[in-house]
């Protein structure tokens, strides 16, 4: 039995310890499977999340299963036009009621027969008719919310909190304003690899351009990587970045990143392709990493591809070296903590301050 209460006045402690000193998390914090449980359950699970592209749910009935914080869910157009949410799980054992993607008038679960409309109601459970005591408007399909920004779809677990459009107001505008923004393009491509590190230590790296000098010297030739002149503001839900191109290359556009909290990242050449990319825990020392990729309809496949081709070894030839390199140490148990330097990373302890606020927050 785990006592999460307890280990949430553990965190805040800690954490309210760390901002205060102006250093890094614990760092066990980075390799702890019980920490990592707790944020899979109390911070994942309790946030908005991109669940990947939904430009191909056109029509009533069509659907797609995901996954969300281990939690699997399946989102369908249904007959009126509506998105809607649910977990995959049949009310009766727990068995899935959609597999993969595709179009449907009704879920049925394949282990018992349960049957549920769109809506998620509940039509049929065979031989329930048998039990008196049994009321199918009791065991309709568990909703989750649905959002959408262009045609990326996201999803929430809890119906308490802001919606989507409301929580991710100031982001929306930002981007859109300064043309990395997905409303207006069309999806075009995804990458998907695993890495052996923590989602914080991926996170961390991402709060700031200290790192860059060293590990992207090929971005450093093209766009300003120094920490006095790459751009951080932060706000409340994320932290804004951009680096300008270097005079001898003004024709290239500004690179530009939102790292939104907790987990996941819009990053983009300022009016050309942009990525959203989100980190999801395997285990405390192992992610997932998925980016969708998005254009205007004006950008054809080879720049799409060159963009792609570009990012990935950026972030998995180079970020994900040093990443692992930083969680293979902590995992041999000697680092406790690292300073914060306010001037170069102020950032990663903004990112320590929503961390804070969420568990301040948390009812458990």
């Amino acid at each position: 039995m785990h006592d999460d209460r307890a280990l949430r006045v553990q965190m805040l402690a800690e954490i309210d310890s760390a901002i205060e000193r102006k250093v890094s998390f614990p760092g066990y914090w980075y390799g702890d499977e019980e920490i990592s449980r707790f944020e899979q359950k109390y911070v994942m699970a309790r946030r908005w999340q991109p669940i990947g592209p939904v430009n191909g749910l056109v029509n009533p009935g069509d659907y797609l299963t995901a996954t969300v914080a281990e939690v699997p869910i399946v989102v369908i157009r249904d007959k009126d036009g509506t998105l809607r949410g649910f977990v995959n799980m049949c009310r009766h054992r727990g068995h899935p009621v959609a597999k993969d993607s595709g179009n449907c008038t009704v879920f049925m679960c394949r282990y018992h027969g349960w049957t549920y409309r769109q809506d998620g109601s509940l039509i049929k459970a065979p031989r329930s008719e048998r039990e008196a005591a049994f009321d199918p408007a009791n065991y309709g399909l568990l909703p989750i919310r649905v959002g959408l920004w262009g045609d990326l779809g996201f999803a929430n677990l809890q119906f308490d909190g802001p919606a989507f459009e409301e929580e991710f107001a100031t982001l929306i505008r930002i981007a859109e304003e300064n043309q990395i923004g997905i409303a207006k393009m069309s999806y075009r491509k995804t990458l998907v690899w695993e890495q052996a590190c923590n989602w914080k230590t991926f996170m961390d790296n991402t709060a700031d351009c200290y790192h860059c000098r060293l590990v992207h010297p090929t971005m450093g030739t093209t766009h300003k990587t120094d920490p006095d002149d790459y751009v951080n503001e932060s706000y409340d839900t994320f932290a804004f970045h951009i680096s300008h191109s270097r005079e001898n290359h003004a024709n290239m556009p500004a690179w530009m990143a939102c790292g939104v909290w907790p987990n996941w990242t819009l990053q983009a050449m300022q009016g050309r392709v942009s990525n959203i990319r989100i980190l999801e825990i395997v285990n405390a020392n192992r992610i997932r990493v998925r980016t969708d990729f998005f254009a205007p309809p004006t950008i054809g496949e080879p720049e799409v591809e060159e963009a792609a081709d570009w990012y990935h070894k950026l972030v998995y030839g180079e970020d994900r070296v040093v990443c692992e390199g930083v969680a293979r140490n902590i995992m041999g148990g000697r680092f406790e903590e690292g300073p914060i330097f306010l001037g170069s990373e102020k950032v990663m302890q903004d990112f320590q301050i929503r961390y804070r606020q969420h568990l301040q927050d948390l009812k458990i």
